[in-house]
């Protein structure tokens, strides 16, 4: 039997002597009664690197981050003339836009730059589960006082 010890991304393991020892007081009171006294279960952490475990957190937060830029962009991306300055953007899973979302041509390629370095950065190892949608065909945003709808 093993126990392994798990730690949540924002948590540092800690160190732990992983070798199985006998429990004296069980060596002592199978040994007299003539038995070899069974191992004692340890608890095991994964040995990784100072740079990893410690890095976890902050590429949590640097996804979060990335995750905000896009959300802000969207928000703030959408002015236009006419409806031929908006188009509908996909993101991917874990960003705004999954699905599509309306924003200016001019400010597209800001959120294609955020989205790349998110899936480089492998953001979805470190953030919560993110729900993946099953995304209907947009409807072609339109220049609405001065915003792509």
């Amino acid at each position: 039997m093993a126990f392994v010890y798990c730690t949540k991304p924002s948590e540092t393991p800690a160190n732990v002597d992983a070798s199985i020892t006998a429990d004296p007081a069980v060596t002592a009171s199978s040994s007299s009664a003539g038995m070899e006294a069974p191992p004692v279960a340890a608890i095991v952490s994964a040995s990784a690197s100072s740079s990893t475990s410690a890095s976890a957190p902050s590429k949590r937060l640097a996804c979060e981050a990335l995750q905000r830029k896009v959300t802000t962009l969207f928000a703030t991306g959408r002015a236009c003339t006419t409806s031929a300055d908006c188009t509908n953007l996909m993101t991917t899973v874990g960003l705004d836009g999954q699905c599509g979302a309306p924003i200016s041509k001019t400010s597209m390629p800001d959120v294609q730059k955020v989205k790349a370095e998110f899936q480089a950065k492998r953001c979805l190892d470190v953030l919560p589960p993110q729900p993946t949608a099953t995304c209907p065909i947009p409807p072609t945003p339109t220049c609405v006082n001065g915003q792509c709808n």
